[in-house]
């Protein structure tokens, strides 16, 4: 399976990031990596790679229902394959 990454642009309040896994995990999708860089008063990103537990997940479908989170601004996805990560190590 194919690992992909979301980078999630939120304001960081209270309870923010829970939220975000909580949803990531529920939807079916095993967390590999988190970023979280250094982050300003006004607004977070959260780089979160992903690989989904089955096949029939659809990466769109996490991607729209963390953009209705509270609080979230914007979603983007980049998607790796496991030679890219096997690369990368």
């Amino acid at each position: 399976m194919q690992t992909q990454v979301l980078t999630i642009e939120f304001f960081p309040e209270e309870g923010a990031i829970i939220r975000l896994l909580g949803l990531v995990e529920r939807r079916g999708y095993e967390v590999k990596t988190i970023n979280l860089p250094l982050a300003s008063k006004n607004k977070s990103s959260l780089d979160i790679a992903v690989i989904a537990r089955d096949a029939g997940r659809d990466i769109g479908v996490l991607q729209r229902q963390i953009s209705r989170l509270i609080g979230v601004q914007r979603v983007l996805t980049n998607i790796k394959t496991n030679e890219t990560e096997a690369q990368n190590v």
